[in-house]
């Protein structure tokens, strides 16, 4: 019996809900999850989720990906993790250009 190569497996994930693609009048387009590992995943079914902007989740759905090994998954099942909170890496401090 062989495989079906394009199985979508289903997996749950954890990450920061972001915005990714906008049109001109500034309107989310493309929602993506930024995974503590440093992996990022595309939302098929993004503009189901634009209210949790910024919150991080764990997300369950099948995932697939393409030929340029870029990943996505459909949600079906997300949980806000409220008491959880990614903060972003400290920014370098800046350095005076005032001559002295």
């Amino acid at each position: 019996m062989m495989k079906n190569k394009n199985r979508k497996e289903t997996q749950t994930i954890e990450g920061l809900l972001i915005p990714c693609a906008w049109d001109d009048d500034g309107v989310v387009l493309e929602m993506e999850i930024q995974t503590t590992d440093e992996k990022t995943y595309g939302i098929e079914n993004g503009e189901s989720f634009l209210d949790l902007v910024g919150k991080c989740i764990h997300a369950t759905g099948p995932i697939s990906t393409s030929k340029k090994g870029e990943k996505r998954i459909y949600i079906k099942k997300i949980d806000v993790m409220e008491h959880k909170r990614i903060e972003p890496a400290p920014a370098a401090p800046l350095k005076s250009s005032r001559v002295q």
